[in-house]
């Protein structure tokens, strides 16, 4: 009897897989233009909404950065791609905000907050950087008397710190071959 039990259920097993396999296959295909598609969504993302995660910048002279200089405000300051330089304010300037340095505080604390000269030539920049620095330094040796004088000990200069930054797109340059083929 258990013979006879399992040979109908195997024989509707075999009549469904039998007509399963005449029915045609509506099974997806994979497109690669799916891929394409949501490599320029990213790209166009990445351009658009991209700016969220990056640091807060205010522009500013030279006038206002030899002022910071010379008030030994300056923390570092980092010269991207021979071409401007961010400068960051020490921490305890910004929050006293006597110099106007507030509208570097934000909420976000772990985003770096500076301002950022834009120059001409790093030659140039850097020299007027040093001679900002040694102009304070005359005008603290200025105000001693001369018992204080012989004590005087200059601050540490701030040299600025070259850095070399690439674009996002810069690294991708091994892509547009495919992406036009």
């Amino acid at each position: 009897m258990n013979e006879n039990q399992h040979h109908p259920n195997q024989q509707r097993n075999q009549q469904r897989n039998q007509q399963q396999r005449n029915l045609p296959q509506n099974k997806p295909k994979f497109n690669f233009n799916w891929i394409y598609a949501i490599i320029i969504a990213a790209i166009l993302g990445l351009n658009i909404f991209g700016n969220q995660w990056e640091a807060r910048s205010f522009d500013i002279t030279w006038n206002e950065l030899q002022g910071m200089l010379e008030r030994r405000d300056v923390e570092r300051v980092v010269v991207v791609n021979k071409e401007l330089a961010e400068v960051f304010i020490k921490r305890n300037r910004i929050e006293n905000d006597t110099l106007n340095y507030g509208r570097l505080r934000t909420e976000d604390l772990r985003k770096p907050k500076f301002f950022v000269f834009r120059f001409l030539t790093l030659e140039q920049f850097q020299n007027d950087v040093r001679q900002a620095q040694t102009n304070a330094d005359e005008f603290e040796k200025s105000r001693l008397t001369p018992e204080e004088l012989e004590n005087f000990v200059p601050r540490p200069k701030i040299e600025p710190i070259p850095e070399t930054r690439r674009g996002f797109f810069e690294g991708l340059g091994f892509l547009w071959p495919c992406l036009l083929s």
